[in-house]
């Protein structure tokens, strides 16, 4: 028979006597220290991996009219300012202005760039090689701190 003497004590009876289970049980980790892979004695709880190192922030795939696509994930919302030219929207915002888009274009030859990178948005910019702003199917990810 076991029973719990707190939260990090066990014990059973061992037809003898009573013995006592310490299980180290290890505390969760806390968004600074997953962020700053400083405390390699905590858990990642599976609602936390999402503020690890390497792990997307942000991704969304947007059509070339503007409208964000199903799948994408902490991308709040995506508005065509002109042609070629969208304002992407964070849901949870970044920890400050530098975090690192990564684009890519669909259907055309041409030249994507990102630039008026806030913590909570960030401009798309879509050019054809003839460097006229052109309307564009594209995908995003976003890499950073996230607050």
């Amino acid at each position: 028979m076991f029973y719990a003497t707190d939260t990090e004590q066990w014990s059973y009876d061992d037809g003898a006597a009573w013995q006592n289970i310490d299980l180290n049980i290890p505390a969760q980790a806390t968004q600074s220290a997953l962020e700053d892979e400083t405390d390699e004695d905590s858990y990642a709880a599976p609602d936390m991996i999402k503020l690890s190192p390497g792990v997307a922030k942000s991704y969304c795939s947007v059509a070339s009219d503007g409208t964000l696509q199903a799948n994408s994930y902490n991308t709040a919302s995506t508005v065509k300012d002109s042609a070629g030219n969208y304002t992407h929207t964070i849901g949870d915002d970044m920890g400050n202005a530098n975090g690192s888009p990564v684009l890519n274009q669909e259907d055309i030859n041409g030249i994507i760039r990102c630039s008026s990178i806030a913590a909570g948005t960030y401009t798309v910019h879509i050019r054809n090689l003839s460097q006229t702003d052109t309307d564009a199917a594209h995908n995003v990810t976003n890499h950073g701190d996230q607050v």
